[in-house]
């Protein structure tokens, strides 16, 4: 997968990075309010934010799959605004296992030392995600 990641020849920009309904803030109308958590935001590839995005507001909290109405409803709203679009294809089902597994293996990482962690791991949520999007076909 980092290799992946780093053969993306596409466009880049900065990204939030941690693109998660918890980071965004509505008024009152459901109007964008706010963004925050720019905390591990970085120059890289805008597909990688989309991807996140996508996958984090699709799966309501506990669900072994996405909703993809959302998953839907979310592209079809970024790309109502976006300069380039982003199709419903392999590449974005690449980079959403790729935000899973980028986002699982910090877990992992944050872990190491924790004598329950191999436990933890195989119950981590955003590895779940990963084998999901691993096995789907655009």
């Amino acid at each position: 997968m980092l290799k992946f990641g780093k053969m993306y020849q596409g466009v880049r920009g900065l990204i939030q990075n941690d693109f998660r309904p918890s980071n965004v803030f509505f008024d009152d109308s459901d109007h964008l309010a706010g963004i925050i958590d720019f905390d591990w935001s970085c120059i890289g590839p805008i597909i990688k934010d989309i991807a996140l995005g996508v996958l984090e507001w699709s799966f309501p909290d506990g669900a072994a799959a996405p909703d993809f109405m959302i998953f839907n409803s979310f592209l079809a709203g970024y790309n109502s605004i976006a300069i380039r679009k982003q199709e419903k294809d392999r590449q974005l089902y690449d980079w959403i296992s790729f935000a899973a597994l980028s986002d699982a293996a910090t877990y992992f990482c944050d872990r190491v030392s924790d004598p329950t962690a191999r436990r933890r791991i195989s119950a981590s949520y955003m590895y779940k995600k990963f084998q999901f999007f691993m096995e789907i076909k655009a």
